[in-house]
């Protein structure tokens, strides 16, 4: 990172970043992304030397600008912010915008757990992860890492995981080992599910936790939104389709990589002291539970997230970190490109080459070095390429079939170098259009004006239109009604006031006539209030016009005015590259502007106006028509109908209320009743037998019952896919060493026959021998034997 423009206090947080991710066992994090910060880096996408600043801040919270700096950098600042608002204030949440990949999510959860605080981080990346029933990637993986001291500092709990099944870096792991990918790992362009790393790199993108639907993706989906949610739309980043896609996604799909990553990213910090008390112990004893439970399998204990890594650390710190023979290649090839000092390896050839199966098994990540056996093997393969490279005699007798090579596009940078653009826009042309016609002249004031007058005619101005109350034919109407009311109105009066009399003079009481009162018709009311409101509008429009037509001046500005001083240097004079492509421009530029030319003489000659001859001959007169002129009626409307029957009925009705009133005054004493009290008759209907329900939820038991059996039986024979994919496995495992120890087993060359004679052996004159009895220890046991008898 130095030897491309990094400061050394922003090169050696990458570092520290990229070994603890290896030592963790996250190859896809570790050095295998050093040759995507280097390209990031050279390409002008991600500015090595910037620092973040804080744009927004309180006592708990922050907003952070990364300013297309190095994400790592960005994520140690806001960690490191984070955790001091913690230790004060209780919480401290930071969101970070501008900024780009910062390697693993959990080792800055862990900054958190190494000061005794609960850690979170976040972060969105490229789209490069297919949502449920999507045919397109527009999520990436959006990594979630939660980390939380416990009794013991040097076991703390370490959530770190991404929400898609595997990240992106373990494919590439995949395609640089030439090994095919689990099923549910990802998909090809389409959105099919694919075990080729080609197909996922190329185009395709990963699925989600769960893999499709049926089998719980939409999880995995949802957890993705959250982190966008609280990474991108709280900072105010890039999300989801807005984010650039992933370098290699985009030259797969042919798109250019030029502009910044502006990816969004969120760092918590919790002090747990200020919750309840004994945080540590409680999540300790957690941890200890979970480790003590029965074990399936008795050689695959039951672990908590950040088990594997602790033991990939403890392995390596004592071991060193075992890396692919392929990186190692590739980190090789990008030292040279640096002109910076290679890899420091150890000898390939030192250590044991002994195979032993009774190691600790594979914890399922399939990455280098987890289990003995997988490192040996992995190691085996390693030496194998290194002897084949080192020695042409070994070449020569080692059998060894090579893949062909796959075929390449180029990756020229001129795909990515800035042109000067060299054709017009639509707009500049038609701003040149305008330039070049002639411009309007006046014509001169004629002779006989006055040279006294030269003020203008003053221009008339249209008083505003007075507002009045629309003609409508209901208020034509609701005259004839009145007019017609008068007179029934007027007997009603009357009746009433003869009836009233009578009750007065009965009662000794006085009442006067009810007198009728006008309609109160909302027009009227809007009438008054639309021209209360034109009145108010008018006076408005008048003062801004006074306003206006007022003369501001502006202030003299006081001092002297700014000189730049003129700049001695002279000026950078950028030479264009020889290249072919120019030509080609060229000719593409003059055919464009030829076609431009043919177009613009088609519209200047569209536009030009051609008028049409005069008609010859007389005009056209038309006759005079001798029909009388149209006589408007009025329509016969049913309205004006109905009216009338409505008055009607409302006269009937308030005669026949008057005369039920006049009755209702009457007093008419009730009769007392004479018939039986009520009883109720007994019912005759048997008795309401109950059904049992059907439930819907049983039938959906049953299809949820036969639903699980399915699935029992489709992981059961996923599971007896994967033990036979197992036993083949080993069976060539065992193969491999028996191949290999047959390699190592000596056989000695045969004595050639030109050089040493056979012997042969001759037969011998002697006489066969005799052999007699050398009588060991019997003439002893016989002497003993005589002497116990005596």
């Amino acid at each position: 990172m130095r030897a491309v423009d990094c400061t050394p206090e922003h090169a050696a947080t990458v570092a520290d970043i990229l070994v603890a991710a290896d030592l963790r066992g996250v190859h896809s994090h570790g050095v295998n992304r050093l040759e995507m910060y280097v390209g990031e880096v050279r390409n002008g996408e991600v500015d090595p030397r910037v620092r973040p600043e804080v744009t927004s801040e309180t006592p708990a919270i922050a907003c952070v600008d990364g300013r297309n700096g190095l994400g790592m950098v960005v994520g140690r600042y806001c960690m490191e912010l984070a955790t001091e608002k913690a230790q004060t204030m209780g919480v401290g949440w930071v969101v970070a915008r501008g900024s780009n990949h910062y390697g693993i999510a959990g080792y800055y959860a862990m900054m958190a757990a190494e000061r005794g605080l609960v850690g979170m981080s976040y972060t969105n990346t490229s789209p490069i992860s297919f949502p449920t029933r999507a045919a397109q990637h527009v999520l990436g993986t959006n990594p979630i890492a939660v980390a939380a001291p416990s009794t013991d500092p040097k076991d703390p709990f370490v959530l770190d995981m991404a929400t898609t099944t595997v990240a992106l870096g373990k494919v590439e792991i995949r395609d640089r080992e030439e090994r095919q990918c689990p099923p549910g790992w990802g998909a090809d362009k389409a959105g099919r599910p694919s075990t080729d790393p080609k197909e996922v790199l190329g185009g395709g993108g990963l699925l989600y936790l769960g893999g499709e639907e049926e089998t719980g993706g939409y999880k995995g989906y949802g957890l993705a939104m959250m982190v966008e949610l609280f990474s991108a739309i709280l900072s105010g980043a890039d999300y989801a389709a807005k984010i650039p896609p992933w370098r290699r996604v985009a030259e797969a799909l042919h798109h250019l990589y030029t502009r910044a990553a502006n990816l969004g990213q969120c760092f918590v910090a919790l002090n747990p002291a200020l919750f309840a008390g004994g945080f540590n112990e409680r999540m300790g004893d957690l941890m200890h539970q979970m480790r003590s439970l029965p074990h399936v399998d008795p050689a695959l204990p039951v672990l908590v997230p950040g088990d594997p890594e602790k033991v990939m650390e403890e392995k390596y710190k004592k071991e060193g970190i075992a890396f692919h023979v392929n990186l190692v290649d590739a980190l090789q090839r990008l030292a040279a490109d640096l002109r910076v000092d290679p890899l420091p390896l150890r000898d390939a050839f030192a250590g044991d080459l002994s195979l032993d199966r009774s190691a600790v098994s594979d914890d399922g990540r399939g990455g280098v070095g987890v289990t003995n056996f997988a490192e040996q093997r992995k190691r085996k393969r390693q030496i194998d390429a290194r002897v084949i490279r080192s020695s042409l005699d070994i070449r020569a007798k080692t059998s060894v079939v090579k893949p062909l090579t796959q075929p390449k596009e180029f990756n020229f940078a001129t795909a990515y170098r800035a042109r000067p653009t060299r054709f017009l826009s639509p707009e500049e042309r038609e701003q040149q259009e305008l330039e070049s016609r002639t411009q309007f002249r006046a014509n001169p004031l004629p002779v006989h004006t006055s040279s006294s007058s030269t003020t203008s005619a003053p221009i008339f101005k249209r008083p505003p239109t007075e507002p009045q109350s629309p003609m409508l034919h209901t208020t034509a109407r609701l005259g004839k009604k009145r007019r017609l009311e008068a007179p029934s109105v007027e007997n009603n009066t009357q009746h009433h006031h003869n009836n009233n009399n009578t009750a007065s003079d009965a009662g000794g009481g006085k009442r006067h006539k009810c007198a009728p009162r006008p309609f109160q018709l909302m027009t009227d009311l809007r009438g008054q209030q639309t021209r209360e409101a034109l009145e108010r509008a008018r006076l408005e429009e008048r003062r801004r016009e006074e306003e206006l037509r007022r003369f501001h001046a502006r202030p003299l500005p006081e001092g002297d005015a700014f000189r730049p001083a003129p700049s001695t240097a002279p000026l950078t004079r950028p030479k264009p590259y020889p290249l072919r492509t120019e030509d080609r421009g060229h000719v593409k530029q003059e055919s464009l502007a030829r076609r431009l030319e043919g177009e613009r003489r088609r519209e200047a000659e569209l536009r030009r106006f051609n008028a049409r001859p005069l008609p010859d001959g007389d005009a056209f007169q038309p006759a005079p028509s001798a029909a009388p002129l149209t006589d408007p009626k009025p329509f016969p409307l049913r309205t004006e109908e109905r009216g009338v029957e409505k008055v009607l009925t409302l006269q009937h009705s308030l005669a026949a209320a008057a005369e039920q009133d006049k009755e209702n005054r009457q007093f008419k004493a009730l009769p007392l009743p004479t018939d039986a009290p009520f009883k109720p008759r007994p019912s005759t209907r048997p008795l309401t037998e109950l059904d049992e329900f059907n439930l819907q939820s049983d039938s959906r038991a049953a299809q949820r019952a036969a639903f699980e059996e399915r699935m029992r039986a489709k992981e059961a024979a996923e599971a007896e896919a994967r033990r036979q994919a197992q036993l083949a496995r080993e069976r060539e495992e065992e193969r491999e060493v028996r191949r290999l120890r047959e390699r190592l087993v000596h056989r000695a060359r045969p004595i050639p026959l030109s050089v040493y004679q056979p012997m042969q052996a001759l037969p011998s004159a002697k006489a066969l021998t005799e052999p007699a009895s050398p009588c060991l220890g019997l003439k002893r046991r016989k002497q003993a034997d005589s002497f116990q008898r005596s």
